[in-house]
């Protein structure tokens, strides 16, 4: 039997620590109602996991060019409460935009240069080291979550990857309160144009609700798997090899989701520009990136005729291709050997890649449904993923403006279909 070593175990204790601090601030995040509820739900947990003695999340005006604190959490009386303003160039080096700063770090506030109230506030509270990142939401910076700690020194490359991940769900829940009070106050205009601004807010806030509670849910299961084996590898002694394989495979899941979920998420938020884009390059690069999922399966790739350019942004459909091909690949029946055709036409002013496979094919009544996020028609057993490739794949595709589509029936495989503007 392989015993873990004292590394490995502490690299997994904080693992597990990570994954119930994400999915207790999903779990408050879920239930608050109001941007500061919201806010306050995820800073103490964020707090307590990084050992900080602050946490803050501050909201930006940019007409006014003020920053207001929203939310703290603080061990003790805080200096700096909520409701706080300040300039906004205190959180915007000179010379340089909000946008061109996502992590800022101050390793120690001493070193600062030129005092502030901001900086003599977070002295008094025993702050010695700070570190920031910004709250995005469709590509423009709406705050900040802060943190500092009572102790000088770098904040760990994992520490920052963990802020950057709960700003993530931040943006997307502060934006979803602020939809739902623009909601209420909508609701009592009877204009028609107001009417369809309160169904589009409606539709929005649906997806918004649908998308934390199915965060909540799967980061949930894979978490309990790896405390289950943790707590039977520590009354063991030691540990065995199936345990610890099995903790590797929950991680990795969780990896995979966290992953989708930050990809999908930069779709919402960050801006693209479009312009001219090679077919054939977003295909072979396609391809690279699942050369060994390819050879694993012993698929079959034919990518036939020309593929012309088109309008688009290179690394969005290059993510787009891939999610389609890789799904190709996947969804076979049992010992069935995957083909997957590409292949491009042009209808007018537009090009439609196409791509095909011989799998397991999809119910006509599932055709809208399985580009929603975290929509799944089989088991993770069954046929291993997050739910969200094909949410990836819509959402990519009307940044660039274009369709998605699919032609499908059971059992005799998938035509999906790219639309975008030709060149």
């Amino acid at each position: 039997m392989k015993r873990l070593l004292p590394r490995e175990g502490e690299a997994l204790r904080r693992y597990a620590e990570r994954l119930e601090a994400l999915h207790l601030i999903t779990r408050a995040i879920l239930a608050a109602s109001s941007p500061e509820d919201v806010a306050r739900g995820a800073l103490y947990h964020v707090r307590q996991l990084l050992h900080c003695r602050r946490a803050s999340v501050v909201i930006f005006d940019p007409e006014a060019k003020e920053a207001s604190i929203l939310a703290v959490s603080a061990e003790g009386e805080a200096e700096l409460k909520e409701g706080l303003r300040f300039p906004l160039e205190y959180f915007c080096p000179p010379g340089r935009s909000l946008e061109e700063v996502e992590v800022t770090m101050v390793e120690d506030i001493e070193g600062c240069g030129a005092p502030s109230p901001l900086l003599e506030g977070l002295r008094r509270e025993g702050v010695r080291s700070f570190l920031s990142v910004s709250l995005l939401s469709e590509g423009k910076v709406i705050g900040a979550l802060n943190l500092g700690r009572a102790r000088r020194g770098r904040f760990s490359e994992e520490d920052v990857e963990t802020v950057r991940e709960v700003a993530a769900l931040l943006s997307l829940a502060i934006e979803q309160a602020r939809l739902r009070e623009q909601l209420r106050g909508y609701a009592s205009q009877l204009e028609d144009k107001v009417s369809e601004q309160t169904a589009e807010l409606k539709r929005v806030n649906a997806e918004l609700e649908a998308f934390v509670y199915s965060i909540s849910h799967d980061l949930r299961a894979p978490l309990r798997a790896i405390q289950v084996m943790a707590q039977a590898l520590l009354e063991e002694g030691g540990g065995k090899r199936e345990l610890v394989e099995r903790m590797a495979a929950a991680a990795e899941r969780m990896d995979r989701l966290i992953a989708d979920l930050l990809a999908y998420s930069r779709l919402s938020r960050a801006p693209i520009t479009l312009g001219p884009v090679d077919l054939r390059r977003v295909v072979e690069e396609a391809l690279d990136n699942l050369q060994v999922e390819v050879q694993e399966r012993g698929a079959q790739i034919q990518v036939e005729g020309p593929l012309p350019k088109v309008r688009g942004h290179h690394s969005t459909l290059v993510q787009v291709v891939s999610n389609l091909l890789s799904n190709g690949i996947k969804f076979v029946p049992p010992g069935t050997r995957p083909e997957v055709r590409v292949w491009a036409s042009r209808e007018g002013e537009r090009v439609r890649l196409f791509v095909q496979d011989n799998g397991i094919g999809i119910p006509k009544k599932e055709h809208k449904r399985i580009f929603e996020i975290f929509e799944r028609l089989h088991s993770v057993e069954t046929y291993p993923g997050t739910g969200m490739g094909l949410a990836i794949v819509r959402r990519g595709v009307q940044k660039m403006g274009g369709k998605v589509g699919v032609e499908s029936a059971p059992g005799r495989g998938s035509r999906f279909w790219v639309e975008l503007q030709k060149l």
